[in-house]
């Protein structure tokens, strides 16, 4: 499973970063484990796009089929703090990186390639010393 980041416990705009950019390898863990259970502890119970993923995760459970990903790259990040210590935005871009879909008998039956950058919007917010992604939102990147 990914390390927690250093500056992640902390409820600074650093500490939302650093929570932002965890949440992205949990979800990348996620798809290639089949473990849902750290994206879904870092997620808000009512965070639409959290649980859609957790039940992507559990479907390509379901289907025998995980993937092998290449990791994300995240660039262009962007903090706005809303109320000092608890509620944040994180504005980043993140390119997903190239995905082996194997079955259950471990072949790739199914490459995707580095994906086009997407544009995410992450509210947090720091609630008993720990982060909560509330709600993503993305977008496909200009260019």
């Amino acid at each position: 499973m990914p390390v927690r980041p250093q500056g992640m416990d902390e409820p600074t705009a650093a500490g939302a970063t650093a929570a932002a950019t965890h949440f992205f390898e949990l979800y990348d863990y996620a798809f290639s484990t089949g473990d849902a259970g750290p994206l879904r502890a870092l997620s808000a119970e009512s965070c639409t796009y959290c649980n859609e993923v957790v039940q992507q995760v559990q479907q390509a459970v379901d289907d025998r089929l995980l993937t092998e990903r290449d990791p994300s790259e995240i660039t262009d990040v962007s903090v706005v703090e809303v109320r000092p210590g608890e509620w944040f935005t994180v504005e980043l871009r993140r390119f997903q990186g190239e995905i082996r879909l194997r079955g259950d008998d471990g072949s790739v039956v199914a490459t995707e390639p580095k994906g086009a950058p997407l544009d995410y919007g992450l509210a947090l917010s720091w609630t008993d010393d720990r982060w909560t992604v509330d709600e993503v939102g993305l977008t496909a990147a200009p260019g």
